[in-house]
């Protein structure tokens, strides 16, 4: 009998934790945050999730306690940014305007300690733990040391709406209107091609992206899908379908288990990167969303867009 019991606690504990890595959380509705604007571009958490930051079309970043959903503060920065990105120093913001990249202070109302301009308008940008800056512009990428200065472009096809640091900040993935992602390796500006074949095929322009913490794969978002490729087989591995229009903005976390999206059909969902299931947040705008972003203790996902919210759901990951 004893052995029995056993035995049934061990199936038991066993289908218990292949369900938890199959189904992702489901996100439950925190708080609704209005901007007084349109047209918001991103969203960013700080290191220890307390803090989110938005930008967008109106000319400042909103800082906001993201459990309370109380304002913090509003920084003026005299242009549209793009993209606001939370450094590993915690302390340090990265504002990609349209043509020019910024890193200021949080606790300063925009003082700029570092800036680089470029030539052509921004779409997209990423930061990687050593402080470089990828911009991903109309026609090129632009790679931008903010500690030394130094910089590269990188030629690319058309808008670099799309843009990536893999885990260990030595490559960029970014895609352009040929159908194809690239990466660049940053140290060298050298390039080329990691994935195309399938977007040709289905005429599908990479409009998200995001690596996974631990570099083994890279998701890609389009208008039809998520895919998820993996590095060393060098094909997709799972396919992730439920957006309605063209997916604008991935991350993952819970060690690669879970993959959080938003996409411009308003909606903002949390899928398993293993099964594939998908949890669509039950609010919806009735207009597009184009930033998404997960704490780093997972506890909470935002997402922000053109109806000017700020939207924050908790999230239960077991850990």
């Amino acid at each position: 009998m004893n052995k029995h019991i056993t035995l049934a606690i061990i199936i038991v504990f066993i289908v218990s934790s292949f369900s938890w890595a199959q189904r992702p959380p489901k996100p439950k509705i925190l708080h609704t945050i209005h901007f007084d604007s349109y047209d918001m571009h991103s969203v960013s958490f700080s290191n220890d999730g307390k803090h989110i930051a938005v930008s967008g079309n109106i000319y400042q970043i909103g800082i906001w306690d993201a459990e309370t959903g109380e304002e913090v503060k509003k920084m003026s920065t005299g242009a549209a940014v793009r993209e606001v990105i939370y450094c590993a120093d915690g302390e340090t913001f990265v504002c990609a305007k349209e043509e020019k990249v910024v890193a200021m202070e949080i606790e300063e109302d925009y003082d700029a300690l570092s800036q680089f301009g470029y030539s052509s308008r921004a779409y997209s940008a990423a930061v990687n733990a050593d402080n470089i800056v990828a911009i991903g512009c109309d026609d090129q990428v632009v790679i931008w040391n903010m500690e030394t200065g130094d910089s590269k472009v990188v030629k690319a096809n058309d808008e670099v709406v799309a843009i990536a640091f893999s885990a260990d900040g030595k490559t960029v993935a970014f895609g352009d209107d040929d159908y194809v992602v690239k990466i660049c390796d940053v140290a060298t500006g050298k390039v080329s091609k990691l994935m195309g074949g399938q977007l040709k095929k289905t005429y599908e322009e990479p409009t998200a992206l995001a690596y996974s913490p631990d570099g083994t794969m890279l998701a890609v978002g389009t208008k039809k899908a998520i895919y998820i490729w993996d590095i060393a087989q060098k094909k997709v591995v799972k396919t992730l379908t439920g957006h309605e229009k063209n997916v604008t903005s991935l991350v993952f976390f819970a060690n690669n288990l879970f993959l959080a999206s938003c996409a411009k059909d308003g909606k903002a969902a949390v899928w398993s990167v293993k099964s594939g299931m998908s949890r669509f947040a039950k609010e919806v705008s009735d207009k597009r969303l184009y930033g998404v972003a997960v704490s780093a203790d997972m506890t909470k996902m935002a997402a922000t867009g053109e109806d000017g919210n700020v939207r924050i759901w908790k999230l239960k990951v077991k850990k």
